[in-house]
């Protein structure tokens, strides 16, 4: 942290605490990035006002989940469910690690440094509608790569990136963090056949310490490497650069500079409108929801489902192809023949 803007010195107990806390959480999620939002929300909170941080209130914690957006895209609206309860997750942890944190009193008696009740005691999440995200049918995903434009460097980049999401069925940030370095040609077993093929290698939902790796679907490699070759960066390219960046024409170009994930959530609800299709119903997670229906619709099983998804739990690839799918009406086909004649 370049300046310490809160009301307590970094060299304080509760400094060392909170500098403690910051350590904790990167050492457990294995992210730096992790280290950062956590640092970003705590500093937005014990700042406004600055105050010892046993001397804010339910009121103040209520006050600051509530506080309106300061992101460019969102500057002055109000916080999405998500938002609110990220903001009070992160508080909640820090007060819980600083209930345990102990410090030495005046006359040497070890103590924790929290001895107030916590301001978020009793507050809970929000519930969380369901996303309306749909997967999207055949002809509405060929309609939608059709408004992608392939004559400028996004729209070479977009495609490639859509693509990639729709064969791999990753996550937005799985793909997003991807580098050089994660792509291989490798040996590939396929049954009793050995062959060779292209691999990736990524980092799953809250497993930042967990490197897993996968094939990389022909068409997806086909696609990366196009948009590569045709942009002029294959040639250049390291294993430290990213693969889905901006613009290397830009003045703040860096090819190690990830993609800000707003970039393709904007990029997609362009095309999708262009497409004709109603942007409110069509995220990211569209074309993993529609990569994982279409396989199974196709015979994939649902264990492959589950492997490719990396669900922990079959029950939760089975409610995840639930919501994908409709069951049959199976009581139709008992009366069908009585009442064919209406």
């Amino acid at each position: 942290m370049d300046s310490w803007p809160f009301a307590f010195a970094e060299e304080s107990p509760w400094g060392r605490c909170f500098v403690s806390f910051l350590a904790a959480m990167e050492a457990r999620s294995g992210s730096a990035g992790t280290r950062d939002r956590y640092e970003r929300r705590l500093t937005a909170f014990f700042t406004a006002p600055p105050k010892l941080p046993d001397a804010y209130s339910r009121e103040d914690v209520e006050r600051f989940v509530h506080r309106p957006c300061n992101a460019n895209y969102h500057r002055g609206l109000p916080p999405a469910p998500g938002t609110m309860n990220n903001r009070l997750s992160i508080l909640s942890s820090f007060y819980k690690y600083a209930a345990t944190y102990t410090i030495a009193d005046a006359a040497g008696a070890i103590r924790p440094i929290l001895t107030a009740p916590s301001p978020t005691l009793g507050m809970r999440a929000i519930a969380r509608a369901r996303p309306p995200y749909r997967a999207l049918t055949a002809e509405e995903l060929a309609r939608f790569f059709a408004a992608i434009p392939t004559e400028t460097y996004s729209g070479k980049r977009d495609r490639a990136l859509f693509l990639f999401y729709f064969w791999t069925c990753r996550r937005r940030m799985e793909v997003l963090r991807l580098t050089w370095g994660d792509v291989e040609q490798r040996v590939i077993i396929d049954g009793n056949v050995r062959r060779m093929g292209w691999t990736y290698q990524w980092y799953g939902k809250g497993k930042a310490r967990e490197a897993d790796t996968a094939e990389l679907p022909p068409p997806a490699a086909e696609a990366l490497f196009g948009y590569l070759r045709d942009t002029g960066r294959l040639a250049d390219m390291q294993p430290d650069h990213a693969l889905f960046t901006i613009d290397p024409a830009r003045p703040d170009y860096d090819p190690r500079k990830l993609l800000d994930t707003n970039t393709p959530y904007q990029a997609l609800k362009r095309y999708a409108k262009r497409a004709g299709l109603d942007p409110s119903r069509v995220g990211i997670h569209s074309l993993r929801h529609t990569g994982a229906r279409e396989r199974y619709s196709a015979g994939s099983d649902i264990r492959e489902i589950q492997h490719l998804l990396r669900h922990a739990s079959l029950a939760t690839t089975d409610t995840y192809l639930r919501l994908l799918a409709t069951e049959a009406d199976t009581g139709y086909q008992r009366i069908e023949q009585k009442f064919a004649g209406l």
